[in-house]
């Protein structure tokens, strides 16, 4: 997502682990924000890159829920038919 001025971008990140390696991936990808910039910067024609922010993206974990739910509804309901 990019700000209206184009300064700033959010980057959602998706991490499936613990919370120590959701942390640790953030900071990873922090260190490392320069590094995308000026790569992006070598692909995108544009006047100024945004700043990145990084932001932990956690819908695929709520999705894994969901299917661990269906998983366990399926496994104790006993098939009719």
């Amino acid at each position: 997502m990019i700000s209206p001025d184009l300064k700033l971008a959010r980057v959602f990140v998706s991490v499936v682990g613990s919370e120590a390696e959701k942390k640790e991936t953030l900071r990873g990808f922090e260190a490392a924000a320069g590094f995308f910039r000026a790569r992006l910067s070598r692909r995108f024609d544009i006047r100024q890159m945004p700043e990145l922010n990084f932001e932990l993206d956690e819908s695929i974990e709520g999705g894994e829920r969901v299917l661990d739910l269906i998983d366990r509804v399926s496994v104790d309901t006993p098939e009719t038919g």
